[in-house]
């Protein structure tokens, strides 16, 4: 498709003469064959039979029947899960298989998981009129699976006013439906042979799942997607839908830091490490909105040492055509990704979770308000903590069990420096002083009022004035003998 750069990252495209639904395949044909090569070799060093740990950690989900044989390639399967019920009592999945796979038993294939938008469905994605996903992925390695998300779920877990409870999208699409899928079909699952794709309210769903889960997902996509949930013109939060808003995130002017926690791009640092292509439209006033959300976004990722990507569709407005269009031109570009296998030695994570766990990691947070944190690990053995309260922060494996490592420590109580042991599973457990907690939930009115003075240390995520201080806490883990 004709293609005009703007400058690095930008690109802007024109519709072909012959529209925008050829598979990706038909041009791409040689990342086929490479692809085809990597997960060949890939099949032969990896299990062919599904891990048991896949079963047990989807439970709370049940399949209801036998799979529906839709097409050749496209199953729908149905659902019951506890993480949806009673507001949800079923939810359907379709997933397009590659060509082959019922006779290529020794194969395993990568993930896409491709998101709908809002007022729309499981099914949109493989409509012919909409997203025309059968065709687009025809001549794929690629197993592509797209999943119910309400008819405006946010893939979040509702907030309910306070009262949290079903239906909690984020726990069924994450938890729950990842392991099963990689426990039923010959998925590799593995953070590099995942993706996360979707449009509209579905793209806030892909990158939003990207950077909360960021050990899952290498790649991602939106489609002229919802990715700044705090910009005032995203139709969620017109005054017409705060009933809604109030029940999935809260109201904004109470609960900003939920709506926060939830935009990909308050999250943006969290994508440090994932291959991120915006899409977006420049016609209608709706597309002008979410053009500007992912601009922001844009400009958040062009801090990180990665070639993200911003392309715009000329002529198009947020639509199926504009969306379709889009998934064509990105299915060759996560080819090539899914040929890199990245796997990355550092990241920064933020998050508004008073517990949360990747890359061997763990971070449990002693404070009474809702307020964000953030992570910064370089390696297995250094790492920065940034919050209020206590902490205690689990290392991946260092080294043998038993094994004594000298720690370097500099928090809010002072430096100090001491020797501790490695637990059973050679890893080390820190307990951290990131300063009194904060007694407001962040960005609050009460939490604006009640500045004491600025922040210690640098932070990596969103804030308003001096209202919720935080502090910076370093670890430098080396070996005890080291003298270093």
């Amino acid at each position: 498709m004709p293609r005009h750069i703007l400058k690095a990252g930008i690109v802007r495209r024109q519709r072909s003469r012959n529209g925008a639904d050829c598979p990706a395949g038909c041009f791409f044909k040689h990342v086929f064959i490479l692809i085809a090569l990597m997960i060949a070799t890939t099949a032969q060093a990896v299990n062919m039979s599904p891990p048991a740990t896949h079963t047990d950690a989807a439970e709370g989900l049940a399949l209801v029947g036998e799979p529906a044989q839709l097409s050749s390639r496209l199953r729908e399967l149905t659902f019951t899960s506890d993480a949806l019920a009673p507001v949800v009592t079923t939810a359907k999945v379709r997933v397009l298989l590659p060509e082959g796979y019922d006779n290529n038993k020794g194969q395993r294939y990568p993930v896409l998981y491709l998101y709908h938008g809002g007022m729309s469905d499981h099914s949109a994605w493989t409509a012919p009129e909409k997203g025309n996903a059968a065709v687009l992925t025809r001549d794929l390695p690629l197993i592509v699976v797209m999943p119910d998300g309400g008819a405006a779920g946010y893939y979040t877990d509702w907030y309910n006013n306070g009262k949290w409870g079903a239906p909690r999208w984020e726990t069924f699409h994450i938890a729950q439906l990842i392991p099963w899928i990689d426990g039923h079909f010959r998925t590799i699952p593995e953070r590099w042979a995942r993706a996360s794709a979707g449009a509209s309210m579905g793209g806030h769903g892909a990158l939003s799942y990207a950077a909360k889960h960021p050990e899952l997902f290498s790649v991602a996509a939106a489609f002229s997607g919802a990715v700044d949930l705090s910009h005032p013109g995203l139709g969620i939060r017109a005054p017409a839908q705060e009933k809604l808003a109030s029940q999935i995130f809260g109201d904004y002017s109470g609960n900003e830091i939920r709506w926060r926690g939830n935009s990909a791009t308050d999250l943006a640092a969290n994508l440090s490490g994932t291959d991120v292509s915006l899409y977006i439209g420049d016609q209608g006033d709706v597309e002008k909105t979410i053009a500007e959300s992912n601009q922001n976004l844009y400009q958040h990722l062009k801090k990180q040492n990665r070639h993200h990507r911003l392309v715009v569709n000329s002529g198009q407005g947020h639509s199926w055509g504009n969306f379709r269009m889009s998934l064509a031109d990105w299915l060759p570009h996560l080819l090539q990704q899914l040929q890199e296998k990245p796997d990355p030695s550092g990241f920064i994570y933020s998050s508004i979770s008073n517990h949360y766990a990747l890359y061997g990691w763990s971070v449990v947070l002693d404070r009474t308000a809702t307020e964000f944190s953030s992570l910064q690990a370089g390696g297995r053995g250094a790492l920065i903590l940034t919050g209020s309260g206590k902490a205690t922060v689990v290392t991946p494996e260092l080294g043998k069990p038993g094994a004594t490592v000298r720690a370097a420590m500099n928090d809010h109580a002072g430096p100090t420096v001491t020797q501790l042991q490695l637990d059973a599973n050679g890893r080390l457990s820190i307990q951290l002083d990131l300063g009194p907690a904060n007694p407001h939930q962040q960005l609050t009115p009460a939490a604006d009022a009640a500045s004491t003075g600025p922040s210690q240390g640098k932070s990596l995520f969103y804030q308003r004035g001096n209202g919720s201080r935080f502090f910076s806490a370093s670890v430098a883990i080396s070996p005890a003998h080291s003298g270093k």
